[in-house]
């Protein structure tokens, strides 16, 4: 059985449904496969569709489905070596966009003063 998350009780609420087409192409799968998967899950009553509204009716069930534990949803934050590379990255972000940013004053500079 699939650890308890702490998540539970926030997702048996309704939540706003993404079209099946955007699901599709954000799990690289096809609009038919998500549709014939979402269809099961209504059978098995684990879920409701209404009104582009999502109703988890047993959570528990569809984690154990996924096989997800809290490691995989990394419920108490992201792995400290994770964070660190993502902190690293936006730093490496942050310091581009302010180099190309003096690039761009020093470009419109020297074309307002002719040169």
């Amino acid at each position: 059985m699939a650890d308890e998350t702490p998540l539970k009780p926030l997702v048996r609420k309704l939540l706003h449904f993404a079209p099946q087409t955007d699901i599709a192409d954000a799990l690289g799968l096809t609009p038919v496969h998500v549709n014939r998967c979402l269809q099961e899950l209504r059978r098995e009553k684990l879920l409701t569709l209404e009104h582009r509204k999502l109703v988890l009716h047993n959570p528990d069930a569809l984690q154990g489905i996924a096989q997800l534990t809290k490691r995989h949803l990394h419920l108490g934050g992201a792995p400290e070596n994770v964070t660190r590379l993502f902190e690293k990255h936006e730093a490496e972000l942050a310091e581009r966009r302010a180099v190309m940013q003096q690039k761009r004053a020093e470009e419109e500079q020297l074309r307002k003063s002719g040169g």
